[in-house]
């Protein structure tokens, strides 16, 4: 036990000791999980899990699961993995029908219990019956118009907001309601998006007396900050800019012996239910004493500590000392900002969000280096966040900005081949006295995002200085593919998206027309790689012609016997397959274009072992046993409700 303690792992044996309920008999096995078997960190604690078992121990909404999983004798691996679906499970269980609230009208629950049916929670259905509803009459036109956006997807924590906002000047106005539906997936910021709609039909007059001065000013900031495309989307909608602009201007005079007088709120003894935004999050993740978050000014001072102690840990890296300078510089950019910065400086909780973002994957075992630092992205994401922190994430949007940025500062060449889509951009050789390096090397970066590629971390300085660089986005955004020059028209290689040294062979036609077209030519060993994908693709073509039509004819069955898989037809219809992987021949499920969602939709046992490794299966709707071992590591399979048993073990959800 003593053994697997190291420096990377003693705040883990911590957190296990401190653990209620948490039979001590485990914890040698969740320590020994945390060692790296592989030759080169043999004897070191593997970060990234321990940074998983820790987050996984510390959040209240799961941490008691994973205890009663050990208990039960599961490994902590599989109860973490079971985890995801139990939060999947209980937030399903929360959207419950409510048969009677006496404080409503029997029309009011009527109207709660048809909401309800449409897979709101009650928090949300509430709010749209608040926003529809008056002294215990329900508007039924309001009420047509809610069902109608639930119907439309407009997200359902957002609906009933938008029904009041509709009769912000008392009288109920549809076209907020359709200005607010036009405005949804062109990129808005979500506090702009949501008052959009109402300044586009109000009064001046009733832009002062709904807005307040901090609001107006953020609202008139991001209006400002609208790029010249969102600008001429939202004329093309109706949306008269100018006049909002100018409405935000308006203000009421106020007579000296009617100035508002600000409340004093003062720290007090308070519930979790008062917890909102950053700090509940920060509260739910590491779990403070009841003590701590009763109370707001301790809680504050808490979170600030966590924040100091996050920011003044070493993150370097044992295997790749030359990414530690990068590291350092990096990270020194976003303390900078985060401890001078007027809107954030004070506030320990989102400070701690956004340092676990930036320092998550910095681990001694690899080159990885903190997001490229971008201050005007970041405040704007921040300007997002503050303002909704429990529905946005800070980190999915600022990777999504700094990804979308390189593309919007690039130039991109269209293409469609073998019916793939997308867009080739090119990072030109930039040599370390440019300008534009560091402007090239970000995006090298940025364009690496996701990848396992070396040019996402320090490397993509040397190699940006030897040769051009090209990247393909496919139609959803997500890069593919990158070719590299260390010659002017001399390709020195290809990566696919996960590198592995091969050429993927899905991209083969993309790849080929692209180099023609632009006259490079391949190197000796690059083009052996591209003669190997090219000489599989006849026969690659042939099994996703062969697989993709069973999937369409829905013989799914068929499918996973091709696959080498026998097939079971169980008394209730479901199948009990003998195992399963998501390989056939050399080749992947994913590449191959088959949703294994679908495929695997019937089977409720699988008889031997079962490796979702890089299979894009994310849930599992019949499956109950798993008789032999269950490898779930790298998968995406986030939903197993039904299962019963894995190895052996029971499961009691």
């Amino acid at each position: 036990f003593m053994g697997n303690i190291s420096t990377d792992n003693k705040e883990l044996v911590t957190v296990l000791f401190k653990t209620e309920g948490l039979k001590h008999a485990d914890l040698p096995d969740i320590l020994n999980r945390t060692i790296s078997k592989d030759p080169v960190n043999a004897g070191h604690a593997d970060t990234n899990k321990v940074k998983l078992y820790l987050s996984a121990l510390q959040n209240q909404k799961i941490s008691s699961f994973i205890i009663t999983k050990l208990n039960d004798g599961l490994d902590i691996d599989t109860a973490i993995f079971l985890s995801k679906t139990k939060q999947k499970i209980d937030a399903k269980s929360s959207k419950i029908q409510v048969k009677e609230n006496l404080n409503l009208s029997k029309q009011e629950n009527l109207t709660l219990n048809l909401l309800l049916t449409k897979e709101l929670t009650e928090k949300e259905a509430n709010s749209i019956l608040k926003a529809i509803s008056k002294d215990g009459v329900v508007d039924p036109n309001l009420q047509t118009k809610a069902l109608e956006l639930i119907d439309f997807g407009i997200a359902k924590n957002k609906i009933g907001e938008i029904l009041k906002l509709s009769q912000i000047t008392d009288t109920y106005n549809s076209k907020i309601v359709e200005d607010f539906v036009s405005l949804q997936n062109i990129g808005l910021n979500p506090l702009l998006e949501k008052n959009l709609a109402v300044l586009n039909n109000i009064s001046g007059v009733d832009t002062a007396v709904k807005f307040n001065s901090k609001v107006k000013k953020q609202l008139k900031g991001m209006l400002q900050g609208l790029t010249s495309e969102q600008n001429a989307i939202l004329k093309s909608k109706g949306f008269n800019l100018e006049k909002i602009n100018k409405n935000l201007e308006a203000k009421i005079e106020r007579t000296t012996d009617n100035i508002p007088q600000k409340a004093q709120i003062k720290s007090g003894f308070r519930s979790k239910s008062k917890l909102t935004g950053f700090e509940k999050i920060v509260v739910e993740k590491y779990n403070p004493e009841e003590k701590i978050w009763r109370s707001e000014e301790a809680t504050k001072s808490w979170a600030n500590e966590k924040y100091q102690d996050i920011k003044s840990r070493k993150y370097e890296s044992r295997l790749y000392p030359d990414a530690n300078s990068h590291r350092e510089n990096i990270l020194n950019e976003w303390y900078n900002w985060l401890d001078n910065t007027l809107e954030i400086k004070d506030n320990p909780f989102a400070k701690v969000i956004i340092t676990d973002f930036i320092t998550k994957d910095l681990s001694p075992e690899t080159a990885e280096l903190p997001p490229i630092f971008n201050k005007e992205i970041a405040k704007d994401i921040l300007n997002k966040t503050l303002s909704n922190s429990e529905n946005t994430s800070f980190s999915k949007l600022y990777i999504d900005r700094i990804r979308k940025n390189a593309q919007n500062s690039s130039k991109g060449e269209e293409i469609s081949v073998d019916g793939i889509k997308g867009k080739w951009f090119t990072v030109p050789q930039t040599d370390k006295t440019s300008p534009n390096f560091k402007t090239n090397v970000d995006k090298v970066k940025a364009f690496s995002d996701g990848t396992n590629w070396c040019i996402k971390t320090y490397n993509a300085d040397p190699y940006l200085q030897q040769g051009n660089m090209h990247f393909f986005v496919d139609e959803y955004g997500v890069t593919q593919i990158c070719i590299r020059e260390d010659a002017p028209g001399s390709v020195y290689e290809i990566q696919k998206r996960q590198q592995n040294s091969t050429v993927p062979i899905p991209y083969i036609n993309v790849i080929n027309d692209y180099m023609k077209k632009h006259s490079l030519r391949a190197q000796s060993e690059c083009q052996q790689r591209i003669n190997t994908a090219l000489k599989s693709k006849p026969k690659f073509d042939v099994l996703k012609s062969e697989l993709n039509d069973l999937a369409q004819k829905g013989d799914y069955k068929r499918l996973l016997e091709r696959m080498g898989i026998s097939v079971q037809v169980k008394p209730d219809g479901t199948w009990a397959i003998s195992n399963y992987t998501s390989q056939i021949d050399e080749f992947n499920l994913t590449d191959l274009g088959i949703k294994e969602n679908n495929l695997l939709a019937n089977v409720s046992e699988i008889l031997g072992d079962a490796d979702f490794k890089d299979s894009n299966a994310t849930s599992l709707p019949k499956l109950e046993y798993v008789r032999g071992k269950f490898s779930f590591e790298d998968s995406n399979i986030a939903d197993v409700r039904n299962l019963k048993e894995i190895n052996g073990y029971k499961i009691n959800w």
